[in-house]
């Protein structure tokens, strides 16, 4: 079985992603594999092919590049795809070792990737466990409470789509140590009651990408929206991320979407 070496991702045209990938020096005869691509709005944590879709299949190995092209996501200034590719053998149909999930990144230098290796030790020793939950954009309409011809929900708290109108709502938990400052208590008295919002910081490292409307949950298992992130970059890499959260009121569907008890994570 032949070993791929790396997979690297360009997007230098708006509605084409390309993927070029390398192989390991091998005795084998390359054009008898093939290559699967997956594709995700998101990077698991685990499980790639079980939670990334497959896009395309039956790629010639010695092709060493695809093009994928999207149509109708790519104008999103928040959406990253990233990509997996798996070898195959033609004869057997046996599957070998996966590469990826990778996106469009700038390569980090030895400055950049000693400072992540100085924040990784930080974060473990001063952080928190916390479980991000990266939410929907697109995929299937949620058949529960979507209206396909008006455009518009039907109902909210719905427990399929848990108010994204995609079916799932959100991907998969990601489960990471991050740095929460206190969250000041404040009540405001309106119209409808009392209104009791409260703002935290929350600083992470480079992975996973954080976005707006993204869903960070504590272990006090209150549930966190993403309201703006800023980052800290060396040579356009990633090093942390500082999100600003908003705590999410405790009748929202939110608190139905499961996660694990981040207690027994150190």
């Amino acid at each position: 079985m032949i070993l791929l070496d790396g997979i690297e991702v360009t997007n230098f045209t708006v509605d084409e992603w390309i993927v070029n990938w390398t192989i390991e020096s091998t005795s084998e005869d390359i054009t008898t594999y093939e290559l699967n691509l997956y594709r995700a709005e998101y990077s698991p944590q685990n499980d790639v092919t079980t939670n990334m879709t497959l896009v395309a299949s039956g790629i010639a190995a010695e092709d060493y590049a695809y093009t994928n092209t999207v149509s109708g996501y790519q104008y999103s200034q928040h959406r990253q795809f990233y990509y997996a590719a798996e070898p195959v053998s033609e004869s057997t149909q046996a599957s070998g070792t996966v590469i990826g999930p990778e996106t469009v990144i700038a390569v980090p230098d030895y400055v950049t990737k000693a400072a992540r290796r100085h924040q990784s030790a930080g974060f473990r020793m001063t952080g928190q466990p916390v479980s991000i939950l990266k939410k929907r954009t697109f995929g299937t309409f949620c058949a529960t409470c979507f209206d396909q011809t008006t455009g518009r929900k039907k109902q909210s708290n719905c427990l399929t789509c848990y108010d994204t109108s995609f079916e799932g709502g959100y991907f998969g938990e990601i489960i990471v140590s991050g740095i929460m400052n206190p969250a000041p208590k404040r009540q405001m008295l309106t119209d409808w009651g009392a209104w009791q919002p409260m703002d935290a910081i929350v600083t992470l490292e480079q992975y996973p990408v954080v976005v707006p409307n993204d869903i960070i949950v504590d272990r006090l298992n209150r549930r966190w929206t993403v309201v703006e992130v800023r980052s800290t970059q060396k040579g356009l890499s990633l090093i942390t991320q500082k999100a600003q959260i908003r705590v999410v009121p405790k009748n929202d569907i939110i608190y139905d979407v499961p996660v694990s008890d981040l207690k027994d994570y150190d």
